[in-house]
């Protein structure tokens, strides 16, 4: 303070002058910070919002694809003939898995064009497994061996997520009709919900950035 006493008027302004300035210069600065702060957190966020609903639109749209793959193949008249031959009427009780495609089911372009599906099932009119086709290695959950009843059902027509033992699964079934439209059966997808799966339905996305799966009830990740 001695100095400043010491100081002309002329100096005395000037130094109050540096002073106001550094002042709100440094309030400036802070409201503006924060300003910004708050932009761009909002900017931010409306970007994620918009990712995250793109990629349900991708997930959606690729569980939408199975129902309309099912549509597709139950109208095979590969599989009409199959169901009226003798070959499915007298099948046994217990499944029959290949593990090679079997004759029902058309070529393996058009299989690629469809989503990815890990097992196709053949059911009779009581929902019951006649036959299994699935070029996985892995062992076919025994839920699907032995479905739920009326589990084709639910499946019917819509992706049906569920759990198959103790993993998690998308469903999705179609009716076969024979020529007056009576009911011969039913063919059944059904595929694990993995990265595989998860990557698959994000075919076409460019942008650089993770996807997850997230159980709802458990909050773990699924895939």
């Amino acid at each position: 303070m001695s100095l400043f006493r010491h100081l002309s008027i002329t100096g005395k302004f000037i130094a109050l002058a540096l002073l106001v300035s550094a002042t709100a210069w440094g309030i400036l600065d802070c409201f503006q910070s924060r300003i910004i702060e708050e932009a761009t957190t909002r900017h931010i966020d409306s970007d994620l919002k918009i990712s995250a609903r793109e990629d349900r639109d991708f997930f959606d749209n690729y569980l939408a694809s199975f129902c309309h793959s099912a549509r597709l193949l139950t109208a095979n008249q590969k599989l009409t003939r199959h169901f009226l031959s003798s070959e499915w009427n007298s099948r046994g009780k217990n499944a029959v898995i290949h593990r090679r495609m079997p004759k029902w089911l058309p070529g393996r372009a058009v299989l690629r064009a469809l989503p990815l599906v890990h097992y196709f099932l053949l059911l009779d009119k009581d929902g019951h497994v006649g036959e299994i086709f699935s070029g996985d290695t892995e062992t076919v959950p025994l839920e699907l061996r032995n479905p739920r009843p009326l589990f084709h059902r639910l499946s019917h027509n819509q992706s049906l997520l569920t759990e198959l033992d103790n993993k998690a699964f998308v469903v999705t079934s179609g009716t076969v009709l024979d020529e007056n439209d009576a009911v011969l059966g039913y063919l059944l997808f059904a595929s694990r919900l993995d990265r595989d799966f998860l990557s698959a339905s994000m075919q076409g996305m460019t942008r650089g950035h993770f996807v997850a799966l997230i159980d709802n009830q458990s909050g773990l990740v699924i895939a």
